[in-house]
């Protein structure tokens, strides 16, 4: 007479269940290899505008990599702010696997990464 279990269902724990709005954060390079902008950095926006520049926070420098979740339409969403993925055609966040973390200043910006 063993009786089933089965029917018995656990509560799942608060935070366990995944959910569609919890996208994964990826890592992606700030690349100018391709665009070859005359920037130090690749400039925050307001939203998912080219020209919605956040002046208060600045740019990410070129060569750096950063986290943030992809949004869709060639927009990387970094907290509050978002970041273009392609600019003139080009693209400028390139994935990166996790933990794939480095900085090249040199490769980033070139002749002028001199510091004086």
């Amino acid at each position: 007479h063993g009786q089933s279990h089965e029917a018995v269902s656990q509560p799942t724990p608060a935070g366990s269940a995944t959910s569609s709005a919890s996208q994964p954060w990826s890592t992606y390079l700030v690349d100018n290899s391709r665009l070859l902008a005359d920037t130090l950095g690749l400039a925050f926006r307001r939203s998912r505008r080219l020209d919605d520049h956040d002046v208060h926070v600045g740019a990410v420098p070129w060569g750096t990599c950063i986290r943030g979740v992809d949004v869709g339409e060639d927009w990387l969403r970094v907290g509050n702010l978002y970041l273009p993925m392609v600019v003139q055609c080009v693209p400028v966040l390139i994935p990166r696997a996790a933990g794939d973390l480095y900085l090249d200043i040199h490769a980033a910006n070139g002749p002028r990464a001199g510091i004086e």
